[in-house]
Order: structure tokens, then sequence, then C-alpha cells
């Protein structure tokens, strides 16, 4: 069994064991001792590269030339070099292609993304580290594999784009002169390593995850952690509202729950930064907090700088620019009004570093808070400006997270994404899932479920991922559905987002489920579980203190299980379940299973087992397409096809006077339902109202 690599080189160059003629279709090639799959062949399969210039997405492979170094019979690595170019030379792209679509491909990107030929998009591109959060593509086959990864051992700009034809895989993988660019003459790649191995796609990424061990002392970075920050296993985001922390501290074990409060200043949710001047109120809450045992979490900005601030007129000459067009980079939120709108500072500026962490350790001596969010720190540009006091905006961002660390040993540092460069000194990290856009409360399904463990897997146990700022809350019923539908893959703690009093006495759907998962990470204190066997099915798993194992499961849904016990089921994806419990507000069911569901739908189950005494529909038509209520629709409702056959009952059917009414006269009217299943006639519902409406067929 073996793996063939044919890698077609433009101009390559003499370098490493291997040797090349001047002719453009030389050849080298390797076998690894793996499999016999071909991993370049078949319609156009080659390895080619090229110059990239400023304003032009363009290959030029005249201008570039490739050392090569074979490392072994599984592993080569290329280095691309072009000099004495015209000037605007903005990179050099590297493409492999012809890879086989059967392989699955896997991109640490937007917290983890895969592709297979079946759910493929034309193609997907980003950049490092913004979107593509480690330099590596996985290309996954059975038992075996192929890595692409960049072994930079600095921080260098890159890009990627993985395109799909009938039957392969085209990849592009590109590495940026850091800008400006319009003076630069050439450029020299990261070497790009590819590699074959035996195994499953982890084998890849703890390769790269062990390469970056050695670019920073990660052992060390964790050891200076405050000792707490391996306790939290719940966040919730809330704003300073002192009357709901008791209710809270009933649902949730306080010691291992830290509260996240994005609107705590004197000035609105993201103006007037650098100011971090606290709001009245904002110290007896944290304290409040603190006696409860909860660890407490502000919201703070990375580069953010009002342009209304007075410190924006010092800090301006440093604000980032983009590296293509030269335009000012600002957040601009026009939504707001008035509009919301921020500068975007370099960190690299020695100054700006010194003025935030001045600002923020005043903050903390004045509130005490246990750890702080800094928002924005996945923007990493390539500033179309060049260096500030020495530093390119990744160095200037981890400069910064190193600043933050040493002025504040106690506190924790959290940032909004999660890449090569953050994950260093970060302890928590707010993931994003593509395929959601939390401006609008809308999602694409089909993104979701391209959700991929492996940016989770390169950043455990280094650090604890929650959910994001925009994640919605479990009132929301499905858009909060949808971010853990997301988050199963990613290994993101319980998040419970904006609680409020109803919630926290009485929790019902998705908010009593929320808590219930809570509850068993904390009860078991669970932490992920990545090295042993992990099943088709399993989608991140964990286990507990005490050895036990636990999962997140795909299985017509989400099901957590605990030591095989289920803890919560989110039911999608089917029509049918055969399950004995209930779904809030559902009335279409019989004895065996819950019908009539939606599967594009996502329901919060209730073990709690159903009564077929209350009213219900147990059959309807074949030929109907028949719908119930959502749970959040708040009344009873049952379509068949478009005619609504039981419309506005009131919320709790519980309360209702039901009757079966054959020939015109009704039966004993029986409050809560009926002691008998139908299939055909009338049912009349008489409700509180004192309204009636008729199901018949």
């Amino acid at each position: 069994m073996h793996i063939v690599l044919a890698l077609a080189l433009l101009a390559p160059a003499q370098a490493g064991p291997a040797s090349f003629d001047d002719d453009l279709d030389a050849v080298v090639s390797f076998t690894s001792p793996f499999s016999g799959v071909d991993i370049v062949s078949g319609q156009g399969g080659d390895l080619t590269g090229g110059l990239l210039r400023a304003g032009s997405s363009a290959v030029d492979p005249r201008a570039t030339s490739w050392d090569v170094t074979v490392r072994s019979d599984a592993e080569v690595v290329l280095t691309g070099s072009a000099q004495d170019q015209p000037a605007g030379v903005r990179g050099i792209a590297l493409a492999l292609r012809g890879i086989p679509d059967d392989l699955e491909a896997i991109v640490p990107a937007t917290s983890g993304l895969h592709f297979t030929a079946a759910t493929a998009v034309p193609e997907y591109r980003t950049e490092w580290p913004i979107g593509w959060e480690a330099g590596l593509v996985i290309f996954q086959g059975k038992d075996e594999g192929l890595l692409v990864m960049a072994e930079d051992p600095g921080y260098t700009f890159k890009g990627v784009d993985l395109r799909h034809r009938t039957g392969y895989w085209d990849l592009v993988v590109e590495s940026y002169n850091e800008a400006p660019f319009a003076d630069k003459t050439g450029s020299t790649t990261v070497p790009w390593v590819l590699a074959a191995y035996r195994g499953d796609w982890r084998v890849a990424a703890r390769r790269y995850r062990d390469f970056l061990a050695t670019k920073v002392d990660l052992a060390a970075a964790r050891a200076a952690q405050p000792a707490w920050v391996g306790d939290i296993r719940l966040c919730v985001t809330m704003g300073v509202d002192e009357k709901l922390l008791d209710p809270l501290a009933e649902r949730c074990d306080p010691a291992q729950t830290i509260l996240y409060v994005p609107s705590w200043r004197t000035h609105e949710y993201d103006r007037d930064y650098p100011d971090y001047t606290p709001a009245d109120g904002v110290k007896e809450f944290i304290d409040h907090a603190h006696r409860l045992g909860f660890k407490v979490m502000p919201h703070a900005n990375y580069f953010g700088c009002d342009p209304k601030n007075d410190l924006y007129a010092k800090y301006a000459p440093h604000q980032l620019r983009d590296p293509n067009s030269g335009e000012l980079l600002w957040w601009l939120w026009d939504r707001a009004d008035p509009i919301i709108k921020f500068a975007y500072i370099h960190p690299g500026s020695a100054e700006w570093r010194k003025e935030l962490v001045s600002r923020l350790a005043e903050a903390h001596e004045r509130l005490g808070f246990d750890a702080v969010h800094i928002d924005q720190t996945l923007c990493i540009f390539n500033h179309a400006d060049g260096r500030v006091d020495g530093l390119n905006c990744a160095e200037g961002s981890l400069q910064l997270h190193r600043d933050l660390r040493e002025a504040l040993p106690d506190v924790a540092l959290s940032g909004e994404g999660l890449d090569e460069v953050t994950f260093v000194y970060e302890a928590f990290a707010q993931r994003h899932c593509t395929g959601f856009d939390h401006t609008t409360g809308s999602w694409t399904r089909e993104w979701l479920d391209r959700g991929h463990p492996v940016s989770a897997y390169l950043f455990t146990p280094h650090t604890t991922n929650v959910g994001y700022l925009g994640m919605s809350s479990p009132s929301s019923d499905q858009a909060y559905a949808a971010w853990r539908h997301a988050y199963r893959w990613q290994n993101v703690i319980p998040t419970l987002t904006w609680p409020n009093e109803g919630c926290l006495r009485r929790p019902e759907g998705f908010w009593a489920q929320g808590f219930a998962e809570a509850r068993a990470w904390q009860e078991g204190r669970l932490v992920p579980d990545t090295e042993g066997d992990w099943p088709a099915d399993v989608c991140y798993p964990y286990r507990t203190a005490d050895g036990r194992p636990a999962a997140y499961v795909d299985d017509r849904g989400t099901v957590f299980t605990v030591d095989s016990r289920e803890v919560t089921r989110t039911i999608t994806g089917v029509g049918d379940i055969a399950l004995p419990g209930t779904v809030t507000g559902w009335r279409y069911y019989d004895a065996e299973s819950l019908k009539g569901l939606d599967p594009d739908h996502w329901y919060a189950y209730d073990p709690a087992p159903r009564s077929t005494a209350d009213l219900h529909v147990e059959q309807a038509p074949a030929d109907a397409f028949v719908v119930v209520n959502r749970p959040d629709a708040g009344i009873g409702r049952v379509l068949v096809g478009d005619r609504a056959v039981v419309a506005a009952l009131v919320k709790s059917l519980s309360g209702a006077e039901c009757g079966l009414r054959r020939d015109g006269t009704v039966d004993a009217w029986q409050r809560g339902g009926l002691s008998h299943s139908f299939l055909i006639g009338e049912v009349c519902c008489q409700t509180l109202a004192p309204s009636w409406v008729m199901v018949a067929w």
C-alpha cells in the first residue's frame, strides 16, 4: 500500500536531497508506506505556484523558484521565492490540484470546518489568522490522510483557498509579504510541509499542535493563569442586575460559573473607547457575585478608540489600514442611533498598549473583577503602513496579551475568536460559527452542519471556549438551538445568555435544558477527553473527574450523555421519533411516537412521559403534511395541508373542556383532554375564553 505524490513544480531550483533540471515540467515523486491511493492524480493533478501582485488575484508562475526538501518517503517541504521583480509583490501562492474528493477536507477556520464531496462549496477562501485560525489543511481518508501545513517560525500573513470540481479538490495556500507592497520586489514563502500520515485527522492536528508548542512556552503560560480558570464550566452573559444573582446561584454552582458583563461602563456598549470608567452599581454587583462564589468578567476592546474621544488625535497616526486599498479600518454599527464608530489602533504601538493596560488596571483596582474579555482579538490585519514600534499586528497582539498578563497576573484574559496567535495567553475565548448571522438572528443550516472539532482540538486544553456575545438567548428558542447545534463540535462549555427572573424561577424548554446541561458539567467536573476512541457519531468527547465518559452524540439531533445516561436531548432532522417523552406544546403523537415534527426545526425534548388522555392528534390522512405548533408559538395549532384543524387554543390545553362529537351529539365534556383516543369524527374544545374550535376529518 503506497501513497504516491507526483509534484509538478514550476521553475524548480536545486535544493535538499532532490535534484532538478531547468525544465518547467520537472517532477519529483516520493512514496509513503501507508496506502496505494494517488493523492495528486487524475484530471489536472499537479503542484504549481506563482507570484501574487498587489491589486490582483492573478498568479504569475514564471517568476517563482522552489526549494524542495524530501524529508522522508512520506514528507516533502516546499519553499518558494522570487527576487528582483517589478515592485508591488504581494506574496507567493502554492497550488495543489487534483486531490480526490473521496477525501474529506478539514480546515481549522472559523472554529473548524469540514467539507465532503456531498457538502462541498465551489470555493471557500479565508485569510490567517482572522478566519484561518491555524496554518493547516487536512485531507482525511480511511485511516490515512495528507496534511498541508505552514512551518512558520514567526507570524507571517497567509491565505487559503479550497475549491471543488467534479471528483477533485484544488487547494491554494498563499504566503504574503508584510505591507506595504508598493516597494516589495521579491518574496519568500513560509516552508510548506506536505506529509502523508496513517490514522485519523487527529494525527495531523496533533502534529501542528506540537509545532505550536515549539514557538511559545505554552506550559508556562498555562501555569501562570489564575488557579480557578480550570474550574469554569458555565458562562452566563448578563447585565448588571443584582436581583438575578441569588436565583441564578440556585440553578448552578457559582464556583464553576463566570458571569460575562458586556455593559458596565458609564458609556453605552461600544461607545467612547478607551474610557473604562465603571457605572454606578457595578462594584456592588461584583461584590454580591463574589459573596455567592461567582467569577465576573467585564467587556473591553483591544484596539478600539472612539474618534470622539480626546485620545483619538494622539493615536490616529497608528490607525490600522487595509493592506490593499490603504483605507482606514473602523468598527461601524449603523443600526444604533447615533451610529457607533471607533477606530482600530495598531497593537504594535507601545504607547497604545501602555494606555490600554493602565486604564484596565485602574478599573480592576476599583472593581476587583476576576477576568476581562478583550473584544475583537481575532482582528489581526496586515497593516498597509507596515510595522509599528518594530511589530506587525500579530506580534503587537501577542505583546498586548503579555503586557496585560504581567500587569494583571490575577486576572484571566478572554478574547473573541481563537487562533494560533491569541490562544497563547487567553484562558477563555468566545467562539463564532460559520452560517449564523447574529446581526439578523438568521442562519444557514448547511453551514452549521459543516462544523468540525479540529480547531477545538488544536487549542485544547489550553483555552476554554465559551459562547459568543451575539449568541441568542434560550428564550429565542430556534436561534439558541442553532448556536448549540454548531457548538456541539467546538468544545464550547454551556453558555446561557440574558437570563431573567422568570426563566430562573421556572425554566422551561431550552432554559430547562441549558441548566440541566450545566449541572451535569459541574457535578461531573467534565474535561475534554480527545485522545481515546472517537466514534463517528460523537461530536465531542469528555470525561468526568472520576473517569466516567460523557459526550455530545449526533442521534436524530444532539444527545448529551454522562456515563451513558441521557442528560438532554434536542430533536431535529426527523419527522417522527419513537420516544416516550414530550415536547412542550406538542399535540401530535400516539403511544409510540412524537409525530409531524419539522425536520428543519429543533425541539427541546423532555423525558417526562406524555399523556394519551390529554387532547392530541394521533393520526392524520396519510397524504397530508402535518405540522403541529412549534413550542415558541404560544398556542395550540395543528395544520393538515393548508387547513387548520386545531387553532387558537389557550396556551395550556390542560384547562380546556374537551369532548368527542358524533352525529351532532357531544360526549360528556372533560377538562384537560379526552379519556380515549380517536381517529375520525370531530373534537370540540371549549377554552376558558370561552370560545371553542373543532377538529374534523
